[in-house]
This record gives structure tokens, sequence and C-alpha cells, in this order.
């Protein structure tokens, strides 16, 4: 089971936010946690731009794995990969109404000397940060349940 601890320490491990999350779906996805986290690899830190947060990239790519049309003139696979991502978007903005972007979520730019400081000295990426992430595998789990 995931909880902050754990991911806190994927964290000290080396493993980043997005492939955190993206590695809860091997069975429901089809591919290795090897597979999930290469493909999540790049978005630590909002992909160090503190744009969108690496656990919220990471949950849009387990709902296109799960849910994604891959066929030209697929409306109704593409229908339902849509209603997951809008259900995924309403119910974390329902928890985090900051937005979804690093920088909004921890209150600094990580991408900044003085949010790289800020970031630091209250510890964000450790205290705040699992949590989102475990936020974040909730919210996709209860996505695969409505439809």
């Amino acid at each position: 089971m995931m909880t902050k601890e754990t991911v806190a320490e994927n964290f000290k491990n080396g493993i980043d936010c997005g492939q955190v999350v993206a590695g809860q779906f091997e069975e429901e996805t089809g591919y290795s946690l090897s597979q999930l986290r290469k493909m999540s690899a790049c978005y630590a830190a909002g992909m160090m731009r503190g744009e969108t947060c690496g656990a919220v990239l990471a949950a849009y790519n387990v709902i296109g794995l799960i849910y994604g049309h891959d066929e030209e003139g697929d409306d109704v696979q593409k229908g339902q990969m849509l209603q997951k991502m809008l259900r995924f978007n309403e119910l974390f903005g329902e928890k985090y109404s900051q937005g979804f972007q690093c920088k909004e979520l921890l209150g600094a730019d990580i991408s900044t000397s003085e949010g790289g400081k800020k970031i630091n000295e209250e510890n964000l990426l450790f205290n705040l940060c699992p949590a989102i992430c475990c936020d974040v595998v909730e919210v996709l789990k209860k996505v695969k349940e409505k439809f």
C-alpha cells in the first residue's frame, strides 16, 4: 500500500512523483514497473520548470494507457478517455483548487533560486509532494471506478 512515507522513501531513492504514481498501475495498464517509471521519468518538479505537476502528468498517461484511443475515427473510445480525464481534473481540482502546476501547489517556483530555497527550507518535496502523489493515486482509482 502506498503511503506518504513510502512515497518519501521512493523520493530519497531517486524515484520521482510521476514515477511513483504511474508505478501504481502495472496491472491496469499491462506495462511493467520499469516501463511505467521510464515513461514518467522526465516529469519531476513539473519538468524541472514548476509547470504541470509530474504526478498529474503521470495520471494522464495512466488514463491514456487504459482508456486512450489509438485508431482514427474511434470517437467512442476517445470520448470515454476524455470523460476520465475531465473527471480526474474535477476531483483533483476539488482537492487542490490552487491549480495543477508545481509552482501553484508548492507556493514556490523550483526553477528559480528563491523558489528552490523556499522549497528546500520548508522541505516541501518531502512534506507536501508525497501527499499529492497519494491523492493523485486515490483520484485515479475513483476515476477508474466511476465509468
